[in-house]
């Protein structure tokens, strides 16, 4: 194995993947799907047997990994293995210089998505990439991950790959990006299987949105489980407009949290957590208690309330946009 391409859960990690085949021509490769929190364990796997060349794509630093990240990318290249990195989340200098001395290849671009990265830095590895391909895949990725919708895929795009999606339909969209293609007959029928389970979910959550509301800080916070069938973004949207919040936190049993918010910072609580992101959007992975747990298999307000506690402690980190 040639090339190991490691890239985020989402949309926007799979069509940088896509995108990077598509205009480097890279035929002899292996896709991993990571969160930021286990990069660090990602990288470890590849030090024994090392690829010729490693590609990040769409994952951010965080916080409590980056000096194991930063022993695994030490000696990997001390083995000679080219590493090239494209993200658009936000880097502490410090993080920027110490993996830059190891000697790989950093791409950062705060103002687009990871696509959109991989398109301005690795475009020029291949001159004949469709213009009308690019526009379309770029803005329309960046347009949904960026929470912007403001082309006509993007709400489409971010319901063709979610998180909990299987391997499989993950390849077979980064494949089918890969050739040039940034629409297919085959997304239209997995995004429609998703509207419709969405549509059921969100009817439900109409009548019962079952969020612990609170204050902070000076700020208005909701925290909710997360819903199987409703994008995390979709279900914040949800949450901050019905109850007119400040901070939504979508958190999952397993400890993952999403932060969301229109006009707060939410990436310093989330960097105060251990994980990092967007100034809008973040996220994080904590540890919950055993009991914690063991409660929640009887009602979930355990797990909320767990959380909303934690937010509570850590609410100082929360600074208003423009402040």
């Amino acid at each position: 194995m040639k090339n190991m391409l490691i890239t985020h859960t989402d949309m926007d990690g799979v069509a940088s993947a896509g995108l990077y085949l598509h205009v480097t021509g890279i035929s002899d490769y292996k896709v991993l799907y990571a969160e930021p929190y286990m990069l660090n364990e990602v990288l470890k796997k590849f030090i024994v047997h090392p690829p010729k060349k490693i590609a990040v794509f769409d994952i951010g630093v965080n916080p409590g990994v980056f000096s194991q990240v930063l022993d695994a990318v030490s000696n990997l290249r001390a083995k000679g293995v080219e590493i090239e990195w494209f993200d658009h989340h936000v880097w502490e200098a410090e993080w920027i210089k110490s993996l830059t001395e190891c000697g790989i290849s950093l791409f950062l671009e705060r103002e687009t998505c990871g696509v959109g990265v991989v398109a301005k830095h690795a475009l020029s590895k291949k001159l004949n990439a469709s213009p009308d391909f690019l526009e379309n895949l770029v803005n329309g990725v960046c347009g949904g991950d960026l929470w912007r919708f403001d082309h006509w895929l993007s709400p489409f795009y971010i319901r063709l790959v979610r998180r909990k999606d299987p391997v499989y339909w993950k390849n077979i969209v980064l494949e089918t990006i890969s050739r040039g293609i940034y629409w297919d007959k085959v997304f239209e029928e997995k995004v429609l299987e998703e509207f419709e389970k969405e549509l059921e979910e969100l009817s439900e959550l109409s009548k019962n949105m079952d969020v612990d509301t609170f204050e902070a800080n000076g700020f208005k916070i909701g925290v909710v489980q997360v819903k199987e069938d409703v994008e995390n973004s979709f279900l914040a949207s949800l949450v901050l407009s019905r109850g007119g919040l400040d901070v939504a936190v979508i958190v999952s049993r397993d400890g993952k949290l999403s932060l969301r918010s229109r006009n707060v910072n939410v990436r310093d609580l989330a960097v105060a957590l251990n994980g990092g992101g967007h100034l809008r959007a973040s996220g994080a992975k904590i540890q919950i208690p055993l009991t914690v747990k063991m409660l929640t298999t009887l009602s979930r307000k355990f797990l909320v309330e767990y959380v909303a506690g934690l937010i509570k402690e850590n609410a100082s980190h929360l600074k208003r946009l423009g402040d």
